[in-house]
């Protein structure tokens, strides 16, 4: 099997990051001789980095055309090692890297008709535990950004309700809150 083209896709989405830049994920789709494709993202959906997503992609991607996807760790190490800006590493170059890896890894799933996990050793766990993510935007179908504490706890009681007994907030590019209060913990 061989990889013979790639698709770079850029979906406008119009959303805005919390710091009021555009918000717009990058995805990959490798294509294989014998018609499976495999997708990625690119974690670089936001803020002043999602030209060079699309960038690093598009000169990665015309590195592995005629190679064997399932060589996942080949192609890995030709992109880390085989490239002078791999070798540099950074955000972009892991971000690039990482998004042909999970594509890779989505054509190998479909190639041996088995779940990814199956793939990398099985199921370790019967049950994991999940947070919600991201609650500095409210939690809901509108996204804002919070500010007061008030505002984080009432978050945190929406996600709670819809079965999360842990969340996680980034505060980076977040707004200050009111009189540098800190956040509480609600239970």
């Amino acid at each position: 099997m061989k990889i013979i083209s790639v698709d770079i896709i850029r979906p406008q989405t119009g959303g805005r990051a919390s710091d009021g830049t555009r918000w717009n994920p990058t995805f990959i789709r490798i294509n294989t001789d014998e018609g499976i494709c495999g997708y990625g993202e690119i974690g670089l959906a936001y803020s002043d980095a999602i030209d060079a997503a699309a960038g690093i992609l598009k000169d990665f991607c015309s590195i592995i055309i005629g190679m064997n996807p399932l060589a996942s760790e080949k192609i890995w190490n030709t992109l880390l090692r085989n490239t002078f800006w791999g070798q540099g590493g950074g955000g972009v170059v892991f971000g690039g890297i990482s998004a042909i890896d999970i594509a890779l890894w989505d054509i190998k799933g479909k190639y041996y008709n088995a779940p990814v996990y199956q793939l990398l050793g099985g199921k370790t766990n019967d049950r994991l535990r999940a947070y919600a993510s991201q609650i500095q935007f409210d939690w809901g179908p509108v996204s804002k950004n919070l500010v007061t504490p008030q505002e984080y706890a009432e978050t945190t009681l929406k996600a709670k309700e819809q079965g999360y007994d842990c969340v996680k907030v980034d505060l980076w590019g977040s707004q200050p809150m009111e009189d540098g209060a800190a956040i509480a913990a609600v239970s």
